[in-house]
């Protein structure tokens, strides 16, 4: 075999495992795209008693304290990743993602509606992140903070875990936008997550977020277009 047919075979399978990696991912940023897109924004004077709804707003609830960071919100998500290696390469895993859990309420200047955030889809700006490496070690308060969470930060060998932690919160009267479903809970209407349409929770404003969402699925596209371009090229000069 040639070092062209080698290289063409090697760009190949890396342009399928791309595509298998990214497909997951592209399917759900599409799905999203398309509710948002079909969505009428409305507001909340004029809300029906049950189906989906979208509305542009500012946040309101309960006073809570952000894990990490102890900034006063009214909704908080931390996000908690480690680098697993495989040998040669390696890749950053979900270890933990937890949110509060208490009801939002949403107000539009014309009235305000309660939100459910359990199950929420978050599109949300990381507020503060950090870093655990090999070498080296986090602050008393974050590593207080993760022991309360029961996440270790060393491996059974005594080495460092390879951590990041994300933070995200919505503080008290910033924009949101918001997408679910209308049900009833006694008299009163909420926004929540139904079964096949999880709610939608966003620090951006509608025309942002679709922005946004659409260039996270190109950039999920374009690398493996570019492969295939590559091996293309790669061929007709070889």
């Amino acid at each position: 075999m040639t070092g062209s047919a080698v290289i063409s075979l090697f760009l190949l399978l890396m342009t399928g495992l791309v595509l298998a990696f990214c497909q997951a991912q592209l399917i759900s940023l599409i799905a999203q795209i398309r509710r948002i897109r079909r969505a009428p924004v409305g507001n909340v004077s004029l809300l029906p008693a049950t189906g989906p709804a979208a509305l542009d707003g500012s946040a309101h609830g309960a006073t809570l304290t952000s894990p990490f960071t102890g900034v006063p919100c009214v909704f908080w998500n931390i996000e908690i990743q480690e680098y697993r290696s495989t040998g040669r390469s390696g890749s950053w895993r979900i270890i933990l993602n937890r949110s509060s859990d208490a009801p939002l309420l949403l107000d539009d200047g014309t009235g305000r509606v309660q939100v459910h955030p359990s199950g929420a889809t978050l599109t949300l700006f990381d507020r503060w992140s950090t870093q655990q490496r090999f070498f080296g070690s986090l602050n008393r308060a974050t590593l207080d903070t993760l022991e309360h969470l029961n996440v270790k930060t060393r491996t059974w060998l005594g080495t460092n875990r390879v951590l990041r932690i994300y933070e995200r919160h919505i503080r008290d009267g910033e924009r949101v936008f918001v997408l679910g479903t209308l049900a009833r809970v006694g008299e009163q209407s909420v926004l929540i997550s139904a079964p096949k349409t999880p709610l939608l929770l966003s620090d951006r404003d509608r025309a942002t977020l679709k922005q946004h969402l659409s260039i996270r699925a190109l950039g999920l596209i374009s690398l493996p277009v570019l492969l295939l371009l590559l091996l293309v090229a790669i061929n007709m000069f070889a």
